[in-house]
């Protein structure tokens, strides 16, 4: 029998920035406050002279992979008034990203081996733009880092004891400069001392210890705002939030430091999809299971080894390599409990 866990389902709660999304053809303002209109990249010179000068245009949808920017150039006088007209009422600034593909080539043909990008998904737009300001990083580092790349997420969450102790007891995952996504219980956690540090970018239980500022809570999802933004190297980077709900995936896994263990080190396991009624049987007497308005998913362990590295506020996470803007780590739940990984 295989030891069986339980895992939040962050596709139902999802938080992304309040960006506007704009339609081509619309009018934007540019950050300077140029009144402009959002237009294909390829139809704004001075977009793509940014980009020659490593200057992201700014942003306001996209159509496919390519985006619309925000382009002040070439106003006529009588769309210069329309402009004017739609902008009377609109402080609206579109978000900034780089596109995602050679500029040089102007080639609009969409790679029929990747799924369509959803440019109306808010989720699917931020990792993308993170994937891409992670490339540079990655291109730039000779550092061979490989083995901690693929846990570059992850995040520790101390706590202060009443004897002034650091103890670290939940993980989390960096999912932007701000914020590390962990569990209600992880967030809240009186029980072990006040959520005081996160240390991120450690292989091992080390250093590089930020402070946590505040902690919000949704349902059984928590969200850890750092005090101060987080900066991206090739061992700190975020992961992605569910861009679907489709992760039927054969290559789940769970990623921790062993903390139950205290083996203080990270490593995964994979994991398999279980029916949540399996869970409810097992943990039929815990509220969680017991409460409608909580969407949990099941999973067990599938390479048992003797070791476990699975902690409380850790990710159920998938490399997802559907799009054309390479692979990169999906988290579609975070754990809540379960049975220890050495009980068969």
């Amino acid at each position: 029998m295989y030891a069986s866990f339980l895992f939040i389902n962050v596709c139902l709660y999802v938080v992304v920035n309040g960006y506007q999304y704009i339609e081509k053809g619309e009018a934007c303002r540019t950050p300077e406050g140029q009144q402009a209109v959002c237009v294909h990249f390829n139809d704004c010179p001075s977009a793509i002279e940014a980009i020659r000068n490593r200057k992201p245009p700014e942003t306001c949808s996209y159509e496919g992979i390519f985006p619309i920017v925000c382009c002040p150039d070439g106003i006529t006088s009588s769309a210069h008034l329309q402009v004017e007209d739609r902008l009377k009422n609109s402080d609206t600034t579109p978000i900034q990203v780089t596109p995602p593909f050679d500029v040089r080539s102007g080639d609009d043909t969409e790679n029929t081996r990747f799924t369509r990008f959803d440019s109306a998904n808010l989720s699917l737009r931020k990792c993308r733009d993170y994937q891409i300001q992670m490339s540079d990083i990655y291109v730039n580092d000779s550092i061979d880092a490989s083995a901690i790349k693929q846990y570059s997420h992850m995040a520790l969450l101390g706590y202060v004891d009443d004897e002034n102790r650091i103890r670290w007891k939940c993980t989390g995952s960096l999912i932007s400069e701000k914020f590390v996504l962990t569990t209600g219980r992880c967030a809240k956690a009186q029980h072990i001392g006040k959520l005081k540090y996160v240390q991120l970018g450690q292989h091992d239980i080390n250093s590089n210890i930020s402070d946590a500022e505040r902690r919000r809570m949704y349902n059984d999802i928590g969200l850890v705002e750092l005090a101060t933004p987080v900066e991206f190297t090739q061992f700190i980077s975020p992961a992605c939030l569910a861009v679907s709900g489709n992760f039927d995936n054969p290559s789940l896994q769970t990623v921790g430091y062993g903390l139950l263990q205290l083996r203080e080190k990270l490593g995964k396991h994979l994991v398999q999809l279980s029916p949540v009624e399996d869970c409810k049987q097992i943990y039929a007497s815990n509220p969680v299971i017991r409460s409608d308005n909580v969407e949990v998913i099941c999973s067990k362990v599938i390479d048992e080894n003797g070791e476990c590295y699975v902690d409380i506020g850790g990710p159920l996470q998938l490399i997802n390599t559907r799009y054309e803007f390479g692979g990169f780590t999906e988290i579609v739940g975070v754990y809540l409990f379960g049975s220890s990984c050495d009980q068969h």
